[in-house]
Formats: structure tokens, sequence, C-alpha cells
């Protein structure tokens, strides 16, 4: 590790350049260029600092003897019509023109500036590497290792993808998509000029006279969010990638790069050329555990948010020690189970690795400023550091033309680094023990700890303290979880009351909470991003001519790293902007701000936040607790209440007030709203008899802290909270924990949202979503254990096929914006749409299901049209599309644009899935099991296809909408209905009795009056008749207490 602390100061600077090699796409001038709106003038945007131009200035015959070649001909640079250098700032430019320190052997063949990696990247049109032989002749007799490095970096973070897919400029104003097909605007030219302001004055603040003191950590933290605004591209097909992307990528396997490279005999030639046995390799490296089994073991909010916290910190203090202070590595994942870095080619046994891994393990057990335990010190385990066995290639062309089946000799001695992070994505790694953490104390009769499972109950302190013992004990907890949650407490009080830590503060009126998780099969994406290859069009009338062949193009697949990691980036986002956790935040501010803009704010608006009581109590006589939370029993009822000021016994309430307001007997007029719930309580209280408990806990029995308590005074507590946990919101994986009555809308608004912006992509990124509803008093372990059950049950098994049965176009589109061509003719002389709607039939005997999918077909100005994302896998169509294309590969599917779809196709796709469960008891969790075919046991429609959310609302308002139905009738026919179906085993009955069953269903319903709605009528029936109508009546009578139209009014 001598080498890494010698050039460490080197290699931060030379990342920093590597970081901003794309500098010159952050001004207007790259956009005006790219819509050719600069005129006679110039902007070569790798050129920005000069420094190439200052070369050329003063070794101009040098320069001269190269400019036959037309790709390294320089002459136009500094003429009077480049803007080139008028672009940046002169103190910018400077910054940019510091020397990069010592660098290790083989990047010693010239002095580097920081520049150096934007100016000498090599793109057009300066494509010095593909000429090496000339560049380094005539300019770098030594050589330019260093930025042809770089070059190779970018190449491999691009994945070359502006020479193979379709693509067309855009025209003002811009849009930046997702890999996924969703497109915003991007910044306006005047925000253009705000962002480059701001970028520049960063580069300046931290390349400047400060670079001596230069932290790679703090320029990328803030340079990000702006790099993130702006698109590395302006052409649709690949305006779907940053900036940030780009750099970060290119800079991380530059970083990795250099250290691959270390010492070695390195040539142009090698670089060059990337089946070189000496072409710099890469390896991955992996710190990482079971995410959902560790967090599954928290046995409350508090004690899921010291973990949470606990392995945050962990993965930060690796992340600075392997970036920062010994930077030989980048993260470019992380999720629920931990991180995966770009690592230098270091083989497991040798020095470099096994060095560099005793030092790092050394740094992990030095204490922070804080002396704070680590992750390993309370729970006694450590993530694992796994080091990839084979070494990988940056870029996606080792593949054989992206086709993973078709390999020849000469590519397979190399992987491709994308598929790998792939794999490890898909793969659970285990933590391993840590001995030293386990106690050795010998108290006498304690049982371990419950929170951490580590030391025993008033334990794991030292030196003692007895009093904290004394609590440590009382509370069955040792010293160290008790100080870890108190903090939580106390952060939360001080802090986040805009927020809520509590289940009970999160339950509904009826005293229920709902668990939502949800997952993306980000893999089943990564698996099949294809796209239409290049077509070499300018004009509306060459695309009128060509486009009639469009169907012998080859699909041509993108493996960009860059595209790879904005894909994970995207779902992770998606799930931050449902509920944000707040660890992924810099700050409380942007976290509340996230919060505050989020779909939980939506679905719970702002007039709908809870209200808290600050309660002041007389007659106690026992010392009290700060930060601790009590139960004050009230005429029967228990509400929740957490200790601010134990000399004043003043409290706050940490309970639904609504559902204390119901069971004190206020009126549903009263306790509907959290307002007048909370007034009524306030005057209701005072001067109240009440008992005030300290919660059971591991079988320790209640304790009253006195015998003649009353309420003092009541107040209203200033702050409202937004009744929502946030728990994850991982790039696969989501939790968050909401009120039972606002779960479905939380589903239907997360549906809508995909659908909305993965609408496009839906059948190759499939979205499972699933409810635990619970009573509010359920220990949250079981909770989290039915949630990851519900998660792996309902993993999509693979690929189901679709028959097209009905189709609908609605609306109208362009290829080109533009009013010449906006009524340009579909081959077929049709109107290219602007939606596609179609029903769809499941091909499967045991399951009669049909769907509706309503796709989008056009870009984010709703008028141009979609040609790149809305493709479809089809197994079976009759005759050719016009719009069709093919997978590279020798067994390669065939793909339709969606809108080239008729009915009679079969196609083929993954679904999404939805399923629920309510545990009225901790054992109904393991009622979780699903078949092969992906069903689960005992309960023969679920899960539900997503697309079905709508249906059961629909069949919901059909039951509960008849005019004079009230709650006991709705029950009495579940009771009636469920009990032949029983009695009659109707889901392995003969057809006779199947006929007998269904005269029942039409018997009951007439008897009941839902004959009379004739539209609503057949769907009730139907879903009778197939058991759906008991998974309605559980769902929305049973679990969410919701109520017919008639007892509503």
């Amino acid at each position: 590790m001598n080498d890494v602390i010698k050039y460490r100061k080197g290699v931060l600077l030379a990342c920093a350049g590597a970081l901003l090699h794309n500098l010159g796409k952050v001004s207007r001038r790259f956009v005006e260029m790219q819509l050719n709106h600069l005129g006679q003038n110039t902007y070569y945007y790798q050129n920005i600092i000069g420094l190439i131009n200052n070369k050329y200035q003063t070794e101009k015959k040098l320069f001269q003897q190269t400019a036959g070649n037309k790709n390294i001909n320089l002459s136009k640079l500094g003429g009077a019509n480049d803007l080139t250098e008028q672009v940046f700032d002169i103190k910018t430019k400077k910054a940019l023109s510091q020397k990069i320190e010592e660098l290790p052997a083989p990047f010693t063949d010239r002095e580097y500036l920081i520049g150096d990696l934007i100016e000498f990247l090599g793109l057009r049109p300066f494509q010095f590497y593909k000429y090496y032989k000339i560049f380094t002749e005539k300019f770098f007799p030594n050589g330019s290792r260093l930025t042809h490095l770089m070059n190779r970096c970018h190449h491999g973070a691009s994945g070359g993808e502006k020479d193979k897919i379709f693509e067309l400029q855009q025209q003002l104003p811009l849009y930046l998509a997702t890999p996924l097909g969703f497109e915003k605007l991007a910044p306006d030219l005047e925000e253009y000029d705000l962002i480059q302001a701001k970028v520049e004055e960063l580069i300046q603040k931290f390349l400047g006279d400060a670079a001596d003191k230069f932290s790679l950590t703090e320029f990328m933290k803030e340079i990000e969010p702006l790099f993130r605004q702006v698109p590395a591209d302006t052409r649709r097909g690949i305006n779907d990638v940053t900036v940030w992307d780009i750099g970060h990528t290119a800079m991380a396997f530059f970083k990795a790069g250099i250290w691959s490279c270390k010492g070695k005999n390195l040539s142009h030639e090698d670089l060059a050329n990337w089946q070189s046995v000496n072409h710099p390799r890469w390896r991955l490296w992996r710190v990482g555990l079971d995410g959902l089994d560790f967090l599954s073991g928290a046995v409350s909010v508090a004690d899921l948010r010291v973990r949470q916290r606990k392995l945050e910190e962990y993965l930060d203090k690796i992340k600075f020690l392997v970036e920062e202070e010994y930077p030989v590595a980048t993260e470019i994942y992380r999720d629920e189970n931990g991180s995966i870095y770009i690592f230098p080619n270091w083989e497991k046994d040798k020095k470099d690795y096994t060095n560099f891994l005793n030092l790092l393990k050394i740094e992990i057990k030095n204490k922070n400023q804080n002396n704070d335990l680590t992750l390993p010190e309370v729970y006694g385990f450590e993530p694992e550091l796994e080091l990839s066995q084979d070494e990988f290639h940056n870029h996606p062309e080792c593949k054989n033309n992206n086709c993973k089946e078709d390999k020849n000799e000469s590519n397979t001695k190399v992987k491709y680094i994308g598929d790998e992070v792939e794999n490890l994505i898909k793969k659970t790694p285990m933590a391993n023990p840590v001995a030293e953490a386990f106690s050795e104390e010998n108290e006498p009769k304690m049982d371990v700890c419950p929170y951490c499972g580590v030391r025993p109950i008033g334990g794991g302190l030292k030196p003692e303290d007895e009093k904290l013992k004394e609590l440590a004990i009382k509370n069955k907890s040792c010293c160290v979880c008790l100080h870890e949650r108190e903090s939580i407490a106390k952060d939360w009080l001080d802090k986040k009351l805009f927020s809520t830590i509590w289940i009970d503060e999160t339950a509904d009126v009826n005293g229920r909470v709902a668990l939502i998780v949800g997952k993306f099969g980000v893999e089943k994406m990564l698996e099949n991003l294809v796209y239409p290859g290049n077509i070499d069009l300018i004009t509306a009338s060459e695309l009128y001519k060509t486009i009639k062949t469009i169907k012998n193009i080859q699909a041509t697949s993108s493996d960009s790293f860059a595209r790879f990691r904005r894909i994970w980036e995207t779902t992770a986002n998606f799930w931050r902007e449902i509920a944000p956790v707040e660890k992924d935040f810099p700050d409380l501010h942007k976290w509340k701000e996230s919060l505050l803009n989020s779909l939980a704010s939506g679905v719970i608006k702002k007039e709908e936040w809870e209200r808290r009581l600050l309660i002041e109590l007389e007659g106690i006589n026992s010392e009290l607790q700060s930060h601790r939370a009590y139960e004050l029993k009230i005429s029967g009822t228990q509400m929740g209440v957490v200790c601010l000021n134990p000399q004043n016994a003043r409290f706050i309430s940490v309970e639904n007030l609504r559902y204390i307001a119901k069971n004190l007997g206020a009126s549903k007029k009263i306790w509907q709203s959290p307002a007048e719930a909370s007034e009524f309580l306030q005057k209701e209280l005072v001067n109240k008899a009440v008992e005030l408990l300290e919660p059971s806990s591991y079988g320790q029995p209640r304790k009253t802290k006195g015998n003649q308590i009353t309420i003092k005074s009541v107040q209203i507590a200033p702050d409202t909270y937004l009744p929502v946990i946030p728990v994850l919101a991982e790039p696969r994986v989501f939790a968050v924990l909401v009120p039972a009555q606002k779960a479905l809308s939380f589903v239907k608004g997360i549906k809508e949202k995909y659908e909305k912006e993965m609408g496009k992509v839906r059948g190759r990124l499939p979205l499972t979503l699933g409810v635990v509803f619970f009573a509010r008093h359920t220990p949250l372990s079981v909770v989290l254990d039915a949630g990851w059950r519900l998660l792996k049950g309902l993993e999509t098994k693979g690929p189901k096929r679709w028959k097209i049965v009905k189709k609908n176009d609605y609306g109208c589109s362009c290829l080109f914006n533009s009013e010449s061509n906006y009524y340009l003719a579909h081959p077929q002389q049709k109107v290219w749409p602007a939606m596609v709607e179609l029903t769809l039939k499941l091909n499967d005997a045991d399951l009669e299901k049909e769907i509706s999918w309503r796709m989008p077909t056009t870009a984010g100005n709703n008028c141009t049209f979609d040609i790149w994302y809305p493709w479809v896998k089809v197994n079976s169509i009759q005759g050719s599309r016009t719009l069709m294309m093919k997978e590279p590969c020798s067994n390669g599917g065939q793909w339709v644009h969606v809108m080239d779809l008729e009915i009679g196709d079969e196609i083929e796709f993954y679904p999404s899935t939805f399923d629920f469960i309510f545990l009225d008891h901790a054992g109904r969790r393991f009622e979780l099991v699903y078949g092969e075919k992906g069903l689960r046991q005992g309960q023969k429609n679920r899960p539900y296809f997503l697309e079905e959310i709508d249906y059961l609302e629909e069949l919901w308002k059909g039951l509960s909408g008849v005019k004079d139905v009230s709650s006991r009738q709705l029950h009495l026919l579940w009771q009636m209905l469920l009990e032949k179906w029983q009695d009659w085993q109707i889901e392995n009955a003969s057809e006779e009795i199947s006929g007998v069953w269904e005269k029942f269903v039409e018997s009951a319903l007439i008897q009941g009056g839902w004959f009379k709605d004739q539209k609503k009528y057949p769907k009730l029936k139907e879903a009778a008749v197939k058991g759906i109508l008991f998974d309605v009546l559980e769902l929305y009578l049973s679990i969410l207490k919701e109520e017919p139209v008639k007892e509503k009014n």
C-alpha cells in the first residue's frame, strides 16, 4: 500500500479530470452546436481549456505535419469563428491547468495537467488514438498513456452507443429521458448558463488555490446534482444518459485502471487493442450481507433505524477509505445488500490485495470522533468483502456483437464487467461473524439482549455505569442497544416531528397498519435492452423512403455501463419519489422537502396529516426516563406517549388521535377529522384519572408509575406529521409503513406512476407489489418477515404468453416535431397513434385471465412518435410487420412495435403481480407459499396481476354501491357463499357440481338485489363463481372495514 499512499494526491487530481472529461457539454454552446444554431461558428467541446491550441500556436510546424490527416488536423482551433475558448472563465481554465502530481509508472511518460483528461480525450473530431502512432510521434514522443487510458475508460462507460442506436436530433425544448422511455424537460439555455456558472464556481473552489487540500469525495458530492441535470447527448435514442453517468462511470474505470496498469510495460498499441493481453482489465469488489434478513430482526422502528444507520455508517466508511483515503476503487452500486465497486485487476492472494485488505480492516476498527460503536461491534458480524475471481473488460465489444450465446474463441477469454454486476445484484451475500463482539460477561440469570442478540441484558458497557445498567435491565436490553435506541428517539424529538418513528402513529382509525413492499425485476430489463439499430437518416423524406424496409433492420442491444447504472438509479429514484428514506438525502431539509413532494404526501394530503398532544401529568411517584415510551390507560383505552421532561412530567402523544377519540366515544364526524379529534381529546382528557404504564416487553410485566395520576393539562402540539414510515427505497426493493385504510390508495398511486413512467417497457421490467396488513401491536420483526416472504414468493418465474384479443389506437403523433411533416404517413397509410390499448388473454389452461394495457407511444413532448422504447417481444404473428426487428443472436427473438401489433398476435412478457395478507396472528405469514407457476397455495386466484387492482375495486363498488345494502348483508353473503364453496369443494368439483354452484351464486346475488345493475351484475356473478369475490370481501369489508354507500351516507 506504500504506492497507494505515495501517489494518492496525483491519483485524486487525475480522477477530478476524469470526472470532468465531458465538461464541455455543460454549456449552451454544446446544445447550439448539436442543433446547428451556431451558423458559421464552431465549438469543440473537448478543447475548452486551450491546452491543445496553445501547443498548436507554439509549435505550428510540428502540428502542420499532421494536417493531411483530417482526424488530427487542428488548424480550425482558435480561428476567427471558433467560440471554444470563449465559453469558460479564465479562472476555471487556470484551475484545470494545474499539474497532476506524481503518478505510478507507466504514467511517468510525460507531465500531465488536470485538463489533459478533457482536451486529449481523443473523440471526434480529433481522434488521436485511432491514429496513435502519428499522435505520439508528433506530439508526445515518450507517449501519453494516461490520456489514452482515459479514452478507453470513456469508451467503456459509453459502450459505443452512438454507432449502434437509431437516433434523431431534438429541437428546443430539449428532453432528458430515462432508459425506460420516460422523458422530462432538460434545462433550457438560460438554465444551462446557471448550471455552468455553478460548476465553474466549484472547479475554482476545489481545483484552484485550494487544490493542495483537494477532496474528491466533497467535490463529487457538490457537483453530482448539477451534472445529473445535463444530458450527455441531445439526440433521442441516446438522450437517456447524463454527464454525471458518463463522467462518474469513466472515472471509476480510470481510477482502478491506473492501479491495474501500475508497473506494467504498457504501450499505446496495448491500449488501442482491447484483445491485447496487456490491455487494462478490471475486477469487482463487493461489501455485502443479507440486508433483508438483517433488517427483519428489528424489534421496533427505532431498532430498525439503528440497524440501518450502523450499516450505512459501515458502508460509508469503507467507501471513504477506498475512494479517498486509499484511492483504488469506486462504488458504482448500493442496495439493501451492500455495495459493489469497480476494482483494480489485483489477484486475491497477491500482496497488492492482501496489503490493501489488512490495512482496510485496521482502519475499519478505528473509532470516529464520537467514539461510536461500529456495525460489527454492535451486532457481532461484518459484511463479506469479496473480490471477483475473474478479470473483466469494461466494454461489451468482448461479447461478439452483444450476443451472449454466440461466442467464438477470441472473445471467451475475457467477460464483460456489466454482466457480472448483473449477476452480483441477483446474488445475496452472507455476513461473517466477529467473535470479539460476543460478550464473555457472566451476568447471573441474564438472557441475551433481544435487540442485538450479542450481549446479555444489562451488559455491554465498559467501564460500567450502574445507573445505565439498571435502566437497561429494566428495559430488557443491553446498555449499547438502549443507548442507540434512545438516540433515535432524541433525534426525532429534536428535529423530525414532521415525521414519525412510532408504528402506533401510523395506524389508521381502526388501529391497523399496512406494510407495502415492492420489487422491480431489474435484471429482466438488463437482459432485454433492445433498440432499433442505427439508420443513417437526415430528413423526414428520407425516413419516408426508408421506413418501408425497417422490418429488415436488426435490433441492437445496449450494454453500456452508464446505461446499466442509469436503470438501477432510475428505479431507486422511482421509490424515493413515493416514500423517501432519510438516509438517501444529504441533509434533513432535503429529506423533508422530498417527503412533501412525494406520492405519500399526495395520498395523505396536508389537511389529513395527524396531530399530537402535549400532556402534563401530576401524581407520579416514581422516576421517569427522558425519551422513553410509556402508555396512558384512559377509561380502558391505552395511548402511547413519550416523556419529554421527567421533572415536569411532560409527555407527547405517539398515537393516532382519531383512533383514541373513536375509542373514547367521539362521534364519527369528529374521529374522521385529525383536527376535530385532537380538539375533542384536548377537552376530554383534562383532569382525567389515568394510569401511566411502562410498556411490557419480553415477559416483563407492566408497571404503574403511580396510583393517583391525573392529567393536569393538555395542549395540541404545533407540528402535524405525515403518518408514514419509509423503510426501504433501493434499486430493486421498496418498503413503507402506512395507515391500513390508505394502503390501496398507495398501491394504485404506485401502479399509475409505474404505467406513466415505465409503461413503455412494462413487459421487460416487471413490478411486484405486496401488502401486509396487521394490528398496531404486532411485532415488527413478524411484519417484516411476512413482507420479505411476499417479495420472494411473488418474484416473476418467467415470461408468460398472451394473445391480443382487442386493440384500440388513440390520438396521433409524428416522428419529427415539425409542422411540415406532422402528418407524415405510416407506410401502411395509417396515423401514428399517441396511445395504444391492448386487451390481452393469458395463454394458460389453468388460469383464465384477461388484462388491459395502455402503452404511450409518444416522447415527452406528447407529439413525437417514440420509435425507441414501446417494443414487445412476439412469440407468434401472422405475416410481417413494418416496425419489426430481430435480435442479433442466433436464437434471438423478434420484436414488434406496439403500434404494429394486431389482434391474434401472441406476445411474451414478464407480468407484474399483486398480493396481500392480514396477519391476525404471527403464524399466518407461513401461509405465504407459492408454487412453480407462481400461484399461492390455498388461494387459487392469487397473486393477481397488477392490472387487476382496478378490477377488484370495481367489484367492491358493485357490491357496496347497491341501494339499501348493509355491512351485515355483505357479511351474510360472504358466509353463505363460503360455506357452500368449502362444503362442495368447488376448486376440485365435477362439471355437474360446478353448474349447481353457479346457479346457487346467481340465486344469492338476485336475492340480495345485485341483479338490478345489468352492467355490473355479470362481472359480480363471474367473480363470485371463480371465488374472487371472497378476496374482495376480505380486503375491503374485513381488513379495511370499508362501509357500503348506504352506511357512509
